[in-house]
């Protein structure tokens, strides 16, 4: 539209150079009129212009807001994802909990040893006149495992009672080898009962003391919580930096990477 416009412009220029330069015939006043003709014309054209141009520029600021609003939305799908994928990690490292107490919970149950028959039922036949035996000694009552009745108790959400014979177990069996293993529980039992001072000390003694055993990634990693949920944040960011250094290839520094990723900090 404009392209034609401007062509009609320059026809008119042409007109009028042909209306000046015409033979004395024509009067001054006729090519006056159409010279005003066409200075008419062509402040329209400009006119024209001018509108189109605005349009464009309000038809441009509608789009580029467009494309702010469709910035604004991908960042927050990639901030919900981040979130999801640490949601996860979460619950695979609850799971990989439960995976344990139910192991010791098994071990625990399989002490109990089998239930007393019933007695015999009434009428029939009645039962033979058992043959006396000689009198022995009965064996010794087998003591239930105290690692895992404190593993069942943590289980059911009783910290302190858990705490108590995690305890118990570390005195009563020093040589155990789960010995390592009740210290961390102790450790996660402090961190469910939100307790994150204790939880933070008991977390540094096991890493101090048991830095090869495999639960040493996970205590790591429970320390950097315990100083995000107190506010602590580059506390927690230097437990982090420090999982991801010493146990790079662990589902828990994989974690941590995500942990710091939502601080805003290059893992």
């Amino acid at each position: 539209m404009i392209e034609s416009r401007y062509r009609n412009y320059g026809v008119f220029l042409v007109l009028s150079f042909i209306l000046i330069m015409t033979p004395s015939s024509a009067t001054r006043a006729d090519t006056q009129q159409e010279l005003l003709k066409i200075q008419r014309y062509i402040i329209d054209l400009q006119q024209q212009i001018w509108e189109l141009q605005k349009r464009l520029d309000e038809q441009q600021k509608v789009y580029q807001e467009t494309i702010d609003q469709l910035k604004k939305q991908i960042a927050r799908s990639q901030e919900n994802q981040d979130q999801l994928i640490q949601q996860m990690q979460v619950l695979l490292n609850e799971i990989q909990s439960l995976k344990e107490q139910l192991k010791s919970t098994r071990s625990f149950l399989n002490t109990r040893g089998t239930p007393p028959s019933p007695p015999p039922k009434q009428g029939g036949t009645p039962p033979e006149s058992p043959v006396p035996t000689p009198r022995t000694t009965p064996p010794p009552e087998k003591q239930p495992d105290l690692f895992g009745v404190a593993m069942s108790d943590y289980y059911r959400g009783q910290y302190d009672l858990a705490i108590q014979e995690f305890s118990q177990f570390i005195e009563t069996f020093p040589d155990d080898p789960r010995v390592p293993e009740a210290h961390y529980w102790i450790a996660e039992c402090m961190y469910s009962k939100k307790a994150y001072l204790d939880a933070i000390v008991r977390f540094e003694n096991f890493i101090r003391l048991y830095g090869d055993h495999p639960k040493a990634p996970a205590a790591l990693y429970k320390k950097g919580l315990s100083y995000l949920q107190l506010g602590r944040k580059a506390q927690a960011i230097i437990e982090f930096r420090n999982l991801t250094r010493l146990y790079p290839d662990t589902e828990e520094a994989r974690a941590a990477r995500e942990q710091l990723r939502q601080l805003g900090v290059q893992p």
